[in-house]
């Protein structure tokens, strides 16, 4: 089955026929979606919500569709958006607190682990003293929830090798 095909049965008036086509779309764009989602919530948890609710948008708006991989590609884009700006509204981060609380917590003298980079020693610090979650660090440093975990996970290995190293010397 092609496209051309997929779309007129998409478009059937049979529900069999028409949930056919749905399937094909289904299969070809599926990883388009997660592709697109991802770019924008870099989540995939909640991509795979924002995909079905698109296809749910794409069966129900089937006889405006034209060019169905176009139309898919705006549902998601769209949906992924929305999802965001949902996120950030209904978000308790708040930067301002963000900021105070961090000139607290980076006052906390951690000197002796000359072995951590400083944007290190700053992401442990927000998130262990500070209580903030990498999602908040990433936004409050400009970077992704990835970026942070990774620098969080590194240092945190540094430190047990650090340690070890120091208690190996005594």
């Amino acid at each position: 089955m092609n496209e051309l095909e997929a779309l007129i049965l998409l478009k059937s008036l049979d529900p069999t026929s028409s949930l056919r086509g749905l399937e094909y779309f289904y299969n070809e764009y599926y990883r388009l979606g997660l592709f697109i989602c991802g770019k924008i919530l870099l989540v995939n948890d909640d991509c795979y919500d924002v995909i079905n609710d698109s296809f749910i948008n794409f069966y129900k708006n089937k006889m405006k569709i034209t060019e169905p991989k176009a139309y898919f590609a705006m549902l998601v884009r769209n949906a992924s958006i929305n999802k965001l700006k949902e996120e950030k509204k209904n978000s308790d981060f708040d930067e301002e607190t963000i900021i105070k609380n961090s000139e607290k917590v980076e006052s906390i003298d951690l000197n002796e682990l000359d072995y951590l980079n400083e944007l290190e020693i700053s992401i442990i610090k927000l998130h262990i003293f500070g209580g903030y979650s990498f999602k908040e660090i990433g936004l409050f440093k400009k970077m992704t929830t990835f970026q942070i975990s990774g620098l969080y996970s590194r240092a945190i290995k540094k430190i047990r090798k650090g340690y070890q190293n120091e208690k190996e010397r005594n």
